[in-house]
């Protein structure tokens, strides 16, 4: 790292402590400022927010890969499929959600249930299922950030502890600032990533040639569209990848080589996780931090633009300088080949002085962003879902912004031993897709869309989310860890 590079980042860790000391005066006059910012900041820079915190390390890692492994047609139908999946917010759930004026997703289980025994039931299965999801996303921060930290120090210790530091450095960033400081970190995690990924691409385009693309990957990678089965041949160039493509899933494969059922079950996947509306982690808790219900659906709308645009800019870069530079080395890796390790090593070796330290600074922003969001969120069920639910409903509000303190430091501290029992950022994905999604996406499609649903029927999601994580081959192992 050239000092000029360490004196961005550095800059960058400054701005952010101010950020943090700024938000913490904002955050601590009551649990809706902590937790919501008070329901005060614009529409625009809501969403802004919401779509920047989805965008993260590990998720760019895993879409390196994907892209590296299997074509721009594979990468191209889940983008599509995250744009679609958010055009219901946008329309009317969002607006649905605000109305309720709540301070969580389970809280907003009166408004649909009512005060029955069954959404008592309700209630508490959202609460449950919000906590596994956020241990299980801040697991997945730890792989991820862990891999990506290590290359750019001079210290040859596991990935586990560098892991272990970055989320106690931005756990206290995290907890001191509530809501104020997730919104403030996502709008400058925003501008830098615009810039990191303009920049990436244009280092790409003066480096590479197609030429050297093609030689390094099989026939039809560069095709956006696909047939029935997935028929790339890796076999002249890293034959390892063959059978991880093509053998079927107890077998060391992955299952996608039927790929336009692959396909088909995504868009199907993106459908009914439109229709099931924002999930009970961050994704609500920035719904209802807007001002009304129509800048709720404002917010949605700034929300899908932002969380697709300069991403995909960002990993093609990278995908395409990992192809030109490093096939060979990973080809060497044989049967343990780990794309994981493309991101770091692109940004390492190939990103020119000064570009360096923004993009750098850029992914540790995104790291930051995704882990404040789904710490922020974690806390504030525990808090005003557990706390002020069960125990002390006549809480005063410093008391409640104390406990927001206390649990936000239990959830980092939650993540980390969870993080530490996991393998790799791709089976902490392949959990959260196969296991956690799933088990949310019915009961709350018909949660939205059917009026005899009662709350009886939506405390399945639980059960769920447990036979699911027990059921599934490639995960079991991985699932025993959280659920």
């Amino acid at each position: 790292m050239h000092p000029i590079d360490l004196t961005i980042i550095t800059i960058y860790l400054l701005l952010m402590a101010a950020v943090g000391w700024w938000s913490a005066t904002k955050a601590s006059k009551n649990a809706e400022s902590y937790f919501l910012a008070g329901k005060s900041l614009p529409w625009w820079i809501i969403g802004v927010a919401h779509g920047s915190s989805g965008v993260d390390i590990t998720g760019t890692m895993w879409f390196v890969m994907m892209l590296n492994l299997r074509s721009q047609g594979h990468v191209a139908a889940v983008g599509l499929a995250s744009l679609q999946r958010d055009l219901p917010q946008r329309v009317y759930l969002g607006t649905w959600v605000r109305r309720s004026n709540v301070l969580t997703g389970a809280e907003w289980m009166r408004t649909r249930f009512g005060h029955s025994q069954g959404a008592e039931l309700a209630y508490i299965s959202v609460v449950v299922y919000a906590m596994v999801h956020v241990v299980g996303f801040l697991s997945y921060a730890f792989r991820g950030i862990g891999e990506f930290t290590k290359p750019f120090f001079p210290w040859d210790v596991r990935d586990e502890y560098y892991a272990t530091g970055m989320l106690l450095v931005t756990g206290i960033y995290c907890v001191v600032g509530g809501m104020y400081s997730v919104v403030m970190n996502d709008l400058i995690q925003f501008v830098l990533k615009v810039v990191a990924a303009i920049a990436i691409v244009v280092i790409a385009i003066q480096l590479i040639t197609p030429a050297q693309i093609m030689a390094n990957v099989p026939v039809g990678w560069d095709n956006l569209f696909f047939g029935a089965k997935l028929t790339l041949d890796w076999g002249s160039l890293m034959p390892q990848l063959n059978s991880r493509i093509y053998n079927p899933i107890g077998e060391g494969g992955d299952g996608y080589s039927l790929f336009a059922f692959f396909t088909s079950m995504l868009f199907l996947k993106g459908v009914l996780v439109s229709m099931a509306g924002p999930t009970p982690n961050y994704a609500i808790q920035h719904i209802l931090s807007t001002k009304s219900p129509r800048e709720a659906a404002l917010e949605n709308m700034v929300m899908a633009f932002v969380s697709l645009a300069p991403r995909f800019l960002l990993i093609a870069g990278i995908t395409v300088l990992g192809i030109a530079f490093y096939s060979k080395d990973l080809a060497a890796m044989g049967a343990k080949v780990n794309f994981e390790k493309i991101l770091p090593g692109v940004l390492r070796d190939h990103v020119p002085v000064g570009f360096k330290g923004v993009l750098i600074a850029a992914l540790l922003a995104s790291f930051m962003s995704t882990f404040v969001s789904t710490v922020n969120s974690g806390a504030a069920y525990m808090v005003n879902d557990i706390y002020k639910r069960y125990i002390n409903p006549d809480a005063p509000a410093k008391r409640m912004v104390a406990l927001g303190w206390a649990t936000s430091a239990g959830v980092v501290v939650m993540g980390i031993l969870f993080g530490l029992v996991t393998k790799s950022v791709h089976g902490v994905t392949e959990w959260i897709v196969s296991a956690l999604v799933p088990a949310f996406v019915a009961p709350n499609v018909l949660k939205w869309h059917w009026w005899r649903f009662n709350g009886y029927g939506f405390a399945g999601m639980v059960a769920g989310t447990g036979g699911r994580s027990s059921s599934s081959p490639s995960t079991s192992t991985r699932c025993s860890h959280f659920c």
